[in-house]
């Protein structure tokens, strides 16, 4: 709406409004890009006007040396628009591109013209005005590889993207390729071509709030897909939607390039805020579920019983060129939490999985904590188990006295050798123990950071051959020190005299709690030797599995 010169009223009547939210500007704009200010505006037939608008700073686009946002030169104010601006982008002039991280309050595009915003680029909004368009480019997996994502822009259909294959969640991965691709909801997409595929995406952007109604699943679990134009913080999503979420797990699509040759199929890559994320040795891995970050575009599922809500206020510019980057795109609590993360892995496959003890945590399901396992591979699943359920991430009480055991569990499809990798071990301190036992050979183990275990399977389910117990040491004690244990040497090997005749965890400790020797260590006709730097004329605590003798180097 416009007034033919300077002095003219331009009166809105907002009668068919009633009872709705509005917010009027009233803007002064010359074609020429050289002024700006405010006209007058009059109101009627309204029960309530709000005492005032937002103070915005006005830019206009000049595109003087070029077409980059970022050049403060391109703007009549001589520098880049923040959050306060309210952003005017004439045609007639070369569309700008915009490659970093941005933000603008308002933005008005003229008609015929257009905002580029590069994969990897964004820009956070409040509003989007006028007639013309945004072009949002997102870099997803070629190569037959699957790519989950949603439409940053109205009015996009799948069959916009291209793809030779297109599927939703719901309906058992139905064909999506002639359905419109609806606001937050996310799409399962493959390319048959070599590399990486750039997505253009040409409309109006995304700004409103949007409420997804789920429909009925067995499992609860759907798939979503952040709608705006800039990243997204997990936190501020699960925070938003904490009603609706069974869980505060997000779960990423991770291809493994299975469909292009390569011998992982990939899988699901599951992260709660504040506790960590868990892989499958895909292409990307955790890093970009770990940044805290959902970029433009990305789907992911969520496990949810009621609608869930994308709000304008979850967008976030995070660091800048890291919250919507490429390398966050899959084709934080705070309280200290003990993490203990283990990886299964062999026959060119790998699985993770996380255990953590919270102070409010608790030995049944915990919505802030504990994720199930979602779409398990075939070839291999690792996982821990809360009654009968799979679990992904858990989270445990912290300890008082007694000792908590958490049972752990694999489905493999080959037999063979395969290995127990501790991959994280944060937030232990020394009086505390974790201790992985194989409850088919018997055998316990220490763990440690870096700790790896080898061991042979047939090709099935065990739900229970491991189970990983987290404990106090008291190394100390004396009531826990044996006869029946012998040891004799000196500062660099030791020989130790115990009833075994197979491998036995050999721990040994500094009075002061300290631990200065954990090994697995072969005993053979009850004897086994081993290579250790003691310090002589000090105290030492020699613990094999659960006892345990006070010794002293001369």
């Amino acid at each position: 709406m416009s007034a033919d010169d300077d002095d003219a009223e331009v009166v809105i009547d907002l009668t068919d409004l009633a009872g709705e939210e509005y917010v009027v500007f009233g803007i002064q704009y010359i074609a020429d890009g050289t002024g700006g200010g405010s006209s007058s505006v009059t109101i009627s037939n309204l029960s309530l006007i709000a005492d005032e608008c937002p103070d915005y700073v006005y830019y206009t686009w000049t595109a003087q040396f070029g077409s980059t946002w970022e050049n403060s030169e391109n703007w009549d104010l001589l520098d880049v628009p923040g959050s306060d601006a309210f952003v005017v982008i004439p045609s007639g002039v070369d569309a700008p591109v915009i490659t970093g991280e941005h933000s603008a309050g308002i933005v008005m595009v003229e008609a015929t013209q257009e905002i580029v915003m590069e994969s990897g680029g964004a820009l956070m909004l409040d509003a989007f005005l006028g007639e013309g368009t945004m072009t949002v480019k997102r870099n997803v997996t070629g190569d037959f590889g699957y790519s989950i994502l949603g439409a940053p822009v109205q009015g996009y259909d799948v069959a916009d993207l291209g793809a030779d294959l297109a599927y939703t969640y719901e309906d058992g991965y139905a064909d999506a390729s002639l359905l419109s691709m609806d606001p937050g909801l996310g799409y399962f997409v493959a390319y048959d071509v070599d590399g990486d595929v750039e997505l253009s995406f040409t409309g109006v952007p995304e700004v409103d709030n949007i409420e997804i109604e789920l429909p009925a699943t067995d499992d609860d679990f759907h798939l979503v897909a952040n709608p705006y134009t800039s990243a997204i913080a997990t936190v501020t999503f699960v925070g938003t939607n904490d009603v609706a979420l069974v869980s505060n797990a997000v779960y990423f699509w991770d291809d493994g390039g299975m469909n292009d040759g390569a011998s992982r199929a990939g899988g699901f890559v599951t992260y709660v805020p504040g506790v960590g994320a868990t892989g499958v040795g895909g292409l990307k891995g955790t890093g970009p579920a770990s940044s805290g970050y959902i970029g433009t575009a990305q789907g992911f599922f969520v496990e949810a019983s009621d609608n869930i809500m994308f709000t304008n206020g979850m967008q976030t510019t995070g660091e800048m060129e890291v919250a919507n980057s490429d390398d966050n795109f899959y084709r934080k609590v705070s309280q200290e939490i003990k993490k203990l993360k283990l990886s299964l892995s062999g026959a060119g496959l790998y699985n993770d999985i996380i255990v953590g003890l919270a102070e409010d945590a608790t030995l049944g399901r915990d919505k802030a904590y504990d994720a199930k396992k979602f779409g398990a591979s075939d070839e291999m699943s690792f996982y821990s188990l809360i009654n009968d359920d799979k679990f992904a991430i858990q989270a445990v009480p912290t300890l008082s006295n007694d000792p908590i055991k958490v049972d752990l569990g694999f489905d493999l499809a080959e037999a063979g050798t395969y290995k127990l990798a501790v991959e994280q071990f944060e937030g232990f301190a020394d009086n505390m123990e974790v201790v992985l036992t194989d409850n088919v050979t018997g055998t316990s183990y220490v763990l440690t950071s870096g700790a790896e275990i080898n061991f042979s399977t047939g090709a099935a389910s065990f739900d229970t051959r491991f189970s990983v117990a987290f404990r106090f040491v008291d190394v100390l004690s004396v009531d826990n020190l044996s006869s029946d244990l012998k040891v004799f040497g000196g500062a660099d090997q030791l020989t130790i005299n115990f009833a075994s005749d197979r491998s036995e965890v050999v721990n040994i400790y500094a009075l002061d709690g300290r631990l200065a020797f954990s090994e697995v260590v072969a005993f053979e006709n009850d004897r086994a030797v081993i290579s250790a730097s003691l310090n002589r004329n000090q105290v030492y605590v020699l613990r094999v599995n659960d006892e345990a003798i006070k010794f002293v180097i001369q």
